[in-house]
């Protein structure tokens, strides 16, 4: 059985026809349509930064089940390079299962594989309980500067920034998304958090013993559909827990609120299984696909 298949069995949601990896498909794709700078090429939507040259920032996604040609793929390469970026595909595997080919014929390799998961709200299950442990939403700016701290620290110790995911995981068992860790900590984080939250974005912060030292953040829901990013734990506060706990009530917190389906992307498996003992399935593969580098 295909994995759309598996994963279409799984959500038997009532009055839901897409499986759960188009949903996801379908929320990264109206998040691009929402950039200013957009266009569309062939079978592929464009989001363009007009002011940052970064691969994460500058991506292609295609449509459903695209099936590009040679001359389409070209068309792409050729609007990356007329505005000076690198040419790259973002894209769930099964989703457009004809792409990759026709990409990696074209010259395009995969930079990176990622795993998307999901956890229905049947799915949830609460982690042990971890003493001296308080899971609360921020209380001020304060509290985000120091989450942001966290997340900075913990990004790079594991050389993951810039990457969705998760940070400081792995110790618990033991990473491009409104939600993802900064890439400095200070005030702009913490700003950056915070207008997260005025948009409608979920911050959970864990205090260990009465300090914070881990959180995690989910963006706001698009057609009801949010990511969960940007788990990190701070290195003295790991092996105990925490990363699994804060991800719980976080995602518990998003169905509260109204979110529809919770998804996030993982490429450590530590961190999956972490994910999994509260849950999360995975339901795809995330494909990052570059040319020339």
């Amino acid at each position: 059985m295909l994995l759309s298949q598996l994963v279409a069995n799984a959500f038997p949601w009532p009055g839901v026809e897409l499986t759960v990896d188009f949903e996801v498909a379908h929320h990264d794709r109206a998040l691009a349509l929402r950039a200013r700078s957009q266009v569309r090429s062939g079978p592929f939507i464009c989001r363009f930064s007009p002011h940052l040259p970064d691969a994460f920032a500058n991506f292609a996604i295609p449509d459903d089940n695209a099936a590009p040609t040679a001359a389409e793929v070209r068309a792409l390469a050729e609007a990356f390079r007329e505005r000076g970026r690198t040419p790259r595909v973002e894209f769930l595997a099964g989703c457009a299962p004809d792409a990759e080919r026709v990409l990696a014929d074209a010259g395009f390799t995969v930079r990176h594989r990622g795993v998307v998961m999901a956890c229905a709200p049947s799915w949830l299950t609460a982690p042990a309980p971890v003493p001296c442990l308080e899971l609360a939403e921020p209380r001020c700016t304060a509290d985000l500067e120091s989450f942001a701290l966290v997340q900075h620290r913990a990004f790079a110790e594991s050389g993951e920034a810039g990457l969705p995911g998760e940070a400081g995981l792995a110790g618990e068992a033991g990473l491009p998304g409104e939600a993802g860790p900064p890439d400095e900590a200070g005030p702009d984080a913490a700003a950056r958090l915070a207008r997260m939250r005025e948009r409608g974005g979920l911050v959970m912060l864990a205090r260990y013993r009465g300090q914070i030292a881990g959180g995690a953040a989910c963006a706001a829901p698009v057609n009801g559909v949010g990511e969960l990013d940007g788990v990190a734990v701070a290195q003295c506060a790991r092996r105990r827990g925490i990363g699994a706990a804060v991800t719980a009530r976080l995602t518990t917190l998003a169905y509260w609120r109204g979110y529809h389906l919770v998804w996030l992307e993982s490429s450590d498996p530590a961190a999956r299984r972490v994910y999994a003992r509260i849950g999360y399935r995975p339901i795809a593969d995330r494909l990052y696909m570059t040319l020339g580098q």
